[in-house]
């Protein structure tokens, strides 16, 4: 059951989940994407650092890499059993 915080909720193998949290979250989840396993959290994934606020608007999970974009227009791979960035790439 996905938490009314939550923008987007993807189910992964095993039972664990990710979700984005929306900008209707608390002010620490607001933009970020987690991993769950049972409702705990294992991960939270923030925008990479950068002059300008950001925060994670798509989350998508390819092959066994997360994806995710920023407001500021970066593409994100995120390593889904750490949740550390691997690298990103601006597309806007």
């Amino acid at each position: 059951m996905r938490h009314p915080d939550e923008a987007t909720a993807i189910d992964l193998p095993g039972g664990d989940r990710l979700a984005l949290y929306a900008f209707s979250a608390s002010a620490a989840d607001r933009g970020t994407i987690v991993r769950l396993h049972h409702r705990r959290r294992l991960w939270t994934a923030n925008p990479p650092a950068s002059d300008a606020p950001d925060a994670f608007v798509s989350l998508g999970y390819e092959g066994s890499v997360v994806i995710a974009d920023t407001w500021q227009g970066l593409r994100v791979r995120i390593d889904p059993d750490t949740g550390a960035i691997l690298d990103s790439t601006f597309v806007k």
